[in-house]
């Protein structure tokens, strides 16, 4: 996971883990733990697109819905520039974390 930078931490009861229209550079997994709603499959995200004029790549992802922590929970976060892109290393995890996502 160091490739996509994951960050694991505990959030409490009521934080909010992404936001309706609200740009996202890490997204949320909830590992362990409940939200509500539900959190939205990565597909009905927005992406949002380097403007750099070089090769296309995802900056960032704006989620559809607010989505709070319904109790305690444990989340992993992803740096969407790295999540999406397979890095250099070609990482068994990487590979099937993207495949799984589509």
């Amino acid at each position: 996971m160091s490739c996509m930078q994951g960050q694991i931490r505990r959030v409490e009861s009521g934080e909010i883990l992404c936001e309706a229209g609200v740009k996202a550079e890490r997204v949320p997994i909830v590992l362990e733990g409940a939200t509500e709603p539900g959190m939205p499959p990565f597909s009905l995200w927005k992406k949002i697109e380097s403007q750099s004029g070089l090769s296309p790549s995802i900056i960032a992802l704006v989620p559809p819905e607010t989505v709070r922590a319904e109790g305690e929970c444990t989340v992993l976060t992803l740096k969407v520039r790295t999540m999406l892109k397979l890095c250099n290393r070609n990482c068994d995890f990487h590979a099937e974390f993207i495949e799984k996502l589509q």
